[in-house]
């Protein structure tokens, strides 16, 4: 996925990757506190632009 790419609802990954509503909601908050995504209450969370990437 590029910068600013919507990521998948928890429904659609649950429906279309047979994982738990738990696991799904897990894998998003992982990836938003580490800085790779954001989340915007009623538009849904997005790829961060790069530079807002941690450094490695």
């Amino acid at each position: 996925m590029k910068p600013r790419d919507a990521i998948p609802s928890e429904s659609s990954m649950v429906a279309d990757r047979g994982i738990t509503g738990d696991t799904a909601r897990a894998a998003v908050a992982l990836l938003r506190d580490e800085g790779y995504v954001v989340t915007m209450p009623q538009r849904g969370s997005f790829v961060a632009d790069r530079e807002n990437w941690p450094a490695k």
